[in-house]
């Protein structure tokens, strides 16, 4: 088993800004990787094949070069990099796993593998995300996320907002979600904890529709949210039972069931 290689055209090296200009930043944040010069690459021209380092204890690194007779290469982002995997090795979550994975649910995927979802958002209140603690201006400390994360927050508020309106608990209308928005924000939240980037996530078909909406609820907490409401309507269900008056056998007539005042959250 082994993660991903990356195939860039052009160039002798490869350094942040090349990586920034073909689009795996997000991919690559965070991350070890080590390059080698190719003479020829998976459309015959020269350029370097990059391969992240894998940190997990089960992950497996795949061998740095171009050898086409044991890796499959597709082309992305308009040709600007290659995505490669070895043939004999597919990649498994823990080789792509990132350096300090964030806690989230556990999400299955269209390839049959479960992925960490990280949790921008917790229930009731606060973040997964990593957060600095500073001094307020009256000397008390505060969280503040750090500053390479924060985009992640909007998108979390965005998400979170949308649900709420979905489910009318606030009258604010919402923008709708397209499926580009969609699959857009799922990439994003999947390159917090692995080494795969949008093109990487397409081509192995991960999302769908039956679980692009799973991805981004477990991204805002919602499954802690639908899990507390349920046992909640069941305490409420046990207490009407409790407190509901029982008939003599003398007494004539039915008691009349005790119904639930909860509405079910659409999931």
């Amino acid at each position: 088993m082994a993660g991903f290689l990356y195939f860039i055209p052009g160039g002798e090296t490869v350094n942040q800004e090349t990586v920034d200009e073909v689009g795996l930043t997000d991919a690559l944040a965070n991350t070890k990787w080590s390059v080698r010069h190719a003479t020829a690459g998976p459309a015959g021209e020269a350029g370097c094949v990059l391969v992240p380092k894998s940190i997990a204890v089960e992950g497996k690194t795949p061998w740095l070069g171009y050898k086409p007779a044991t890796q499959e290469w597709t082309e992305a982002n308009g040709g600007k990099f290659w995505c490669g995997i070895e043939k004999e090795n597919p990649y498994t979550t823990e080789d792509l796993l990132k350096p300090e994975a964030i806690e989230g649910h556990s999400v299955k995927l269209g390839d049959g593998k479960e992925w960490i979802i990280p949790k921008a958002r917790i229930f009731p209140i606060g973040t997964m995300l990593p957060e600095s603690l500073v001094l307020g201006p009256e000397g008390e400390v505060i969280r503040e996320v750090i500053p390479r994360f924060s985009k992640y927050s909007k998108k979390a508020e965005r998400i979170w907002k949308f649900w709420q309106w979905e489910n009318k608990w606030i009258e604010e209308e919402q923008e709708p979600m397209s499926d580009t928005e969609a699959f857009q924000l799922g990439s994003e939240i999947m390159s917090l904890n692995y080494m795969i980037s949008k093109w990487g996530i397409s081509d192995n078909k991960l999302f769908g529709t039956d679980n692009m909406l799973t991805v981004l609820k477990a991204f805002v907490d919602i499954p802690t949210l639908i899990e507390a409401s349920l046992e909640y309507e069941e305490a409420e269900l046990k207490k009407k039972d409790v407190n509901t008056p029982k008939l003599n056998k003398s007494n004539s007539g039915t008691a009349e069931k005790s119904k639930s005042t909860i509405q079910p959250m659409q999931i």
